[in-house]
């Protein structure tokens, strides 16, 4: 998986409201949380947790990581979408302006 299909795969995981969390990687049905992105009953994710569940290879992880921090200008993807004023449509955002940026490696 390239960097730019698993920026768009993890877009889709969280593209609903429900589907995206805050204050941990994962969470379950029943809102428990997960230090892990990619547990198998997890059913909303961070930014980061999405990347985990869709992306299988670190580097390639890591390549899409360097592409939303440079899109948020910032070195923590937790803390910026750990941010109590923090919208789902800013992390969509995030997540489709670093699409745009990405090169089809």
């Amino acid at each position: 998986m390239n960097t730019r299909e698993i920026l768009i795969g993890a877009r889709k995981l969280i593209e609903k409201p429900e589907n995206w969390t805050q204050g941990a990687r994962s969470r379950d049905i029943n809102g428990k949380p997960s230090v892990f992105g990619y547990k198998a009953s997890a059913v909303c994710w961070c930014m980061l947790g999405a990347m985990e569940m869709t992306g299988k290879s670190l580097f390639a992880n890591n390549k899409a990581q360097q592409v939303i921090e440079l899109v948020i200008n910032m070195n923590s993807i937790i803390r910026w979408n750990d941010s109590p004023d923090r919208t789902h449509a800013e992390v969509l955002a995030a997540f489709d302006r670093a699409i745009e940026l990405c090169s089809e490696d």
